[in-house]
């Protein structure tokens, strides 16, 4: 996967704020971009920790299921 789909998961894992995790799955679908992710005051803190998350490792089948659960597919 790429690092866009890694901070999606990692995002929408990193808490229970449902405002945070509806942007990442915004972030997943591609109806937000990473420069407005960055940009809103309720990742700011998020960030840095799921980038520090991201180095040490993802388990793939946990990423593969967040995808299949949450990638829209329709137009």
């Amino acid at each position: 996967m790429d690092k866009v789909t890694d901070w999606a998961f990692l995002l929408f894992n990193e808490t229970s704020d449902e405002e945070v995790k509806a942007a990442a799955i915004m972030l997943l679908n591609g109806d937000l971009t990473v420069k407005e992710l960055k940009n809103l005051d309720i990742i700011k803190n998020h960030f840095s920790s799921i980038k520090k998350k991201r180095r040490k490792g993802i388990k793939s089948k946990e990423l593969n299921k967040f995808v299949e659960e949450h990638l829209s597919l329709s137009n």
